[in-house]
């Protein structure tokens, strides 16, 4: 499954004009942020775990490269799950809840996905970018494992 088909899937969810449609669409929007800049690590040999750990992980690893574009897709990435966190667990508040608000996390979403795939495409020129996120990700891993062990 390619991530983008969580955006479409966010565009039929807003379109139900329910808040449960809103909310949800929130949350694929990330997941389509989230996966696409997680497939980029992976596709430039990163190692990025499953679960909870990858969600720190990406955004960390995209900033780690110093690469304007990336530090701010990072930082909207941080944005947009803080805005699914809210969506998914805070029921009472009614803010994500509108059209609007689900429409902003789609759009935002949408850019840092051409921003990451436009990274993908021209990587080769930012070596030891890419050289730097590999190290970070070999190193994160060797000390989960440590972790693992020690327990």
């Amino acid at each position: 499954m390619e991530p983008r088909g969580f955006l479409e899937l966010a565009r039929t969810l807003k379109g139900e004009a329910t808040p449960a449609g809103y909310r949800t669409a929130i949350g694929r929007a990330y997941y389509a942020a989230f996966n696409t800049g997680a497939q980029l690590l992976r596709e430039a040999g990163c190692r990025v775990p499953k679960g909870p750990e990858a969600h720190r992980d990406v955004p960390d690893l995209l900033e780690l490269t110093g690469v304007h574009e990336l530090s701010m897709a990072a930082r909207d990435l941080l944005t947009l799950r803080e805005q699914r966190s809210f969506a998914d667990y805070d029921l009472d508040h009614p803010m994500p809840e509108n059209s609007a608000t689900a429409e902003a996390a789609i759009r935002q979403a949408e850019s840092i996905i051409e921003t990451l795939e436009e990274f993908a495409r021209n990587q080769g020129r930012y070596p030891s970018e890419v050289t730097a996120m590999r190290n970070e990700s070999a190193r994160r891993d060797q000390q989960r494992s440590l972790r693992r062990s020690a327990t």
